[in-house]
C-alpha cells in the first residue's frame, strides 16, 4: 500500500541500470504487492502496468519511465 513512485524507487535499487522516471505519479493510486528480488525488470514493468506508464530499457540498462 505505497505510492507507485516510492515502489518504483524500491524496485530501482534492485536493478543493475540506473532507473529515471519522470511520470507524474502523485494522482496514481497505491499499489501493494510482492516482487522477485532477482527479476526487478519484471516488477518495474508490472508497476508501470499498474499506473499506466510506458517503461523503455535503453541497451545500456537505462530503464526510462513515462506516461
Amino acid at each position: 500500500n505505497r505510492p507507485i513512485g516510492d515502489a518504483i524507487a524500491e524496485v530501482a535499487r534492485y536493478r543493475p541500470g540506473m532507473t529515471f522516471n519522470f511520470a507524474d505519479t502523485s494522482g496514481t493510486a497505491p499499489v501493494s504487492g510482492v516482487f522477485r528480488a532477482d527479476a526487478p525488470d519484471e516488477a518495474l514493468q508490472t508497476l508501470a502496468n499498474m499506473g499506466g506508464l510506458r517503461v523503455a530499457m535503453l541497451p545500456t540498462g537505462i530503464a526510462v519511465l513515462r506516461r
